[in-house]
């Protein structure tokens, strides 16, 4: 069985990459969801806890994992990293249950009241490849939140139906110029003032 969207033939695969075929059953046809949004321009993520898929428009932005996107989503919260970042950045994502953490990656605390937190982490592609924490960003609920909560290192991120966004403690460029990893450092540390 073919399958056609605007007289282009669509190849169905699922996550390995193997071809997969429709299946007729009692007269209707079903596609495998994967396969077809993928083909359609979407990204699909799939949430066991509400056993729900959803389905995201492309981006030429960074793309999370499944449960860091749905976390983050949760929040209101849109990390526009380019996607030219991929495999440099990892963002560690603590939910309020994962909150009874006190300090960040380098130790230093974080402010009470947090709705959430999210740690992120550059990998180096030279030298001393040991991941590196370039900041906080932590999550209030505007009625938990006052400007008084601001570490001398914190920048608010802006605001976003309930929530505010506030960089915490972000990192000094550890790497030594020039090289690869300086300047990328550099570049995603301006995406966080951007977002």
């Amino acid at each position: 069985m073919n399958v056609e969207v605007n007289g282009k033939q669509l190849t169905l695969q699922d996550e390995q990459g193997h071809t997969i075929t429709p299946l007729t059953y009692q007269d209707s046809i079903y596609l495998p969801i994967r396969g077809l949004s993928q083909n359609l321009g979407y990204d699909i993520y799939w949430d066991s806890d509400s056993n729900s898929a959803h389905l995201i428009k492309e981006s030429e932005y960074l793309q999370l994992m499944d449960k860091d996107f749905l976390i983050m989503n949760e929040f209101g919260f849109d990390l526009q990293l380019p996607k030219s970042f991929e495999g440099k950045i990892r963002p560690v994502i603590y939910k309020p249950e994962d909150l009874t953490i006190k300090t960040d990656g380098n130790g230093d605390p974080l402010t009470p009241n947090l709705k959430a937190a999210i740690e992120m982490w550059y990998l180096p592609e030279e030298g001393d490849l040991a991941v590196k924490l370039m900041a906080t960003i932590q999550i209030f609920e505007k009625k938990d939140w006052s400007a008084s909560i601001l570490g001398t290192q914190d920048t608010l991120m802006g605001m976003k139906g309930n929530y505010v966004y506030v960089l915490h403690n972000p990192v000094k460029n550890p790497f030594a110029d020039p090289t690869k990893d300086n300047l990328v450092f550099w570049q995603i540390s301006n995406q966080f003032n951007e977002n």
